[in-house]
């Protein structure tokens, strides 16, 4: 059986503005099989360091699933870097592929029991 590898098919970027200098934004990741034209969404949350301590300073503590930091807003570099992470996640089926990206971004099925992933609609 082959492995199914993960493809991230688009990032939606949220943020007020132009993304400069320091700075913490939150991402949606739709990722899906290579050969199939649906995906599933994943969260993400990427920034510079002083960015997420900034934005630590709004809150008591955060937790780090999810994060990626980096020296600056690129997007393309940031996109090619999930895509080499999310690569190594490689399983038997979509849904064990998705649990183990699941492990570095949060799934939007994260902790449901009785989902419906898109392939099987």
């Amino acid at each position: 059986m082959m492995a199914v590898t993960p493809e991230l098919k688009d990032v939606h970027v949220f943020t007020e503005g132009d993304v400069t200098g320091d700075f913490c934004v939150s991402l949606v990741l739709d990722i899906g099989p290579e050969d199939v034209t649906g995906a599933d969404q994943f969260y993400a949350t990427v920034g510079t360091a002083q960015g997420i301590a900034d934005f630590l300073n709004t809150r008591p503590f955060i937790i780090c699933r999810g994060f990626l930091v980096v020296p600056e807003f690129n997007l393309k570099a940031i996109k090619d870097s999930i895509q080499v992470k999310i690569s190594e996640c490689a399983k038997d089926d979509w849904e064990q592929t998705a649990l183990s990206i699941n492990r570095l971004f949060p799934w939007e099925y994260d902790e449901m029991k009785d989902y419906k992933y898109f392939s099987q609609n």
